[in-house]
């Protein structure tokens, strides 16, 4: 489904200086594969999703959505940010139907999927609500129904838990797995958290420092569905350790 090819991207820094942020970078993402991508910062990993969400060009190479260059952002492609970023004028329900009403759609079909995601969500009755009235992880569910309310094909995320308790963060990780196995997106997820990355995960993408090459392709093979016990499996254990060992080299 997602084709990159041999992607670099520089950067001209305020003094004029040259600056690459990714080199020689290839990876492929088929239909309905959960994807996950660490490393350490400054490495490029958000720069790496905002070029495949069309919202950032690249220098060099190639990236293809369904064998078609990307040029821009297209209605395929879902993104939920480290920040919810709601309008926090519109309600719940409203902030999930904003990309519908942003490119003129009939709200018919989408708001029953709207209100179907938000029961898949647990925010069914807080349709109403405004987002000072939700909790950050509340807060991020919703950017979740509103990434996911135009059904689209591949579902972006640039470390959408980072700024939640562990707690929290635990809860959101299995909500997202039941979501991803009732919907079987595609999904590219960025995190500096090992253990959130092979618990999500069918492939794990390790990334080497600035500037960033893949390092490390990681096929996690532990089965599914999945709940938080299985962090305590020895095959959990290895692969996070095995993740964490490359990292460590960085090369």
């Amino acid at each position: 489904m997602i084709a990159i090819k041999n992607l670099t991207k520089v950067f001209v820094s305020t003094k004029g200086e040259q600056v690459t942020a990714l080199e020689g970078l290839s990876l492929d993402i088929a239909p309905h594969t959960f994807v996950t991508v660490v490393g350490p910062s400054g490495c490029g990993k958000t720069t790496l999703l905002m070029i495949v969400a069309g919202l950032e060009f690249y220098s060099e190479g190639q990236v293809l959505l369904d064998g078609k260059a990307v040029c821009g952002p297209s209605d395929d492609v879902g993104i939920v940010f480290q920040r919810p970023v709601l309008l926090p004028w519109k309600t719940v329900m409203e902030n999930t139907m904003l990309p519908a009403m942003v490119r003129g759609l009939k709200d018919g079909h989408y708001r029953e999927r709207a209100v179907e995601l938000l029961r898949q969500v647990g925010l069914e009755g807080f349709i109403g609500h405004y987002p000072s009235e939700l909790s950050g992880g509340m807060a991020q569910r919703n950017a979740i129904t509103r990434a996911l309310v135009l059904d689209p094909r591949l579902l972006l995320m640039d470390e959408p838990f980072g700024a939640l308790d562990a707690i929290t963060r635990d809860r959101m990780m299995l909500q997202l797995t039941e979501l991803w196995e009732s919907t079987r997106k595609a999904v590219l997820f960025i995190t500096h958290n090992i253990q959130e990355a092979v618990f999500l995960a069918d492939r794990v993408i390790v990334m080497s420092p600035r500037p960033g090459r893949i390092i490390a392709d990681v096929p996690v093979d532990l089965p599914r569905p999945r709940d938080l016990d299985v962090m305590s499996h020895p095959r959990f254990v290895e692969l996070t350790s095995r993740i964490r060992e490359r990292l460590e080299i960085g090369k």
